[in-house]
């Protein structure tokens, strides 16, 4: 049997481990803290890239039947590809609501149309995609590409019935 070695105690070591203790737990505090007040949710792939989901909610308000409207925006601005968009109408919402999510333009960047809908109310799944073009500036036909986007997003609402809790949510999923 092998020579048992007497242990030394060192009040450093002591030190140094409630130093990383308490820094471990204000990581977890810190991140924690984060997703409870964020709507952005990742998947993220090895290559440090993945999809993003941003949720935008848009408030309608006014009093005439047909003449409410809200604008919302994404928390921070967006960078990528957008893979698809789910459009989810609540509360007291009109068939005469129009529905109007773009990708901001910029001094760099153009608007982008992600999509556009007049007098809807059902709930839906989008794909969008964006043809491509030549160097030419001419459209290719048959070759469509996920549309880009590099600023805030926004949503418009418009020509809507506004009663109590009349809301639109719109997640838009962003591969970044």
């Amino acid at each position: 049997m092998g020579e048992l070695k007497e242990a030394r105690f060192s009040w450093e070591m002591v030190i140094w481990a409630a130093v990383a203790g308490v820094a471990a737990l204000a990581l977890v505090v810190g991140v924690v803290a984060y997703l409870e007040n964020t709507t952005e949710y990742q998947v993220m792939s090895a290559g440090g890239t993945g999809l993003h989901s941003y949720q935008i909610q848009v408030e309608t308000s006014g009093t005439d039947a047909g003449n409410a409207s809200g604008t919302g925006y994404s928390a921070r601005g967006v960078n990528g590809e957008v893979r698809a968009i789910r459009v989810d109408f609540e509360g007291g919402i009109s068939m005469t609501t129009d529905i109007d999510i773009v990708g901001m333009s910029d001094d760099y960047h153009p608007e982008v149309t992600l999509y556009d809908k007049d007098n809807t109310i059902t709930d839906t799944w989008v794909y969008p995609v964006a043809q491509r073009t030549s160097t030419a500036g001419d459209a290719v036909s048959g070759e469509y590409d996920y549309p880009l986007v590099a600023g805030l997003l926004q949503v418009d609402v418009i020509s809507s019935t506004a009663i109590a809790s009349s809301v639109v949510t719109v997640t838009v999923y962003v591969w970044e």
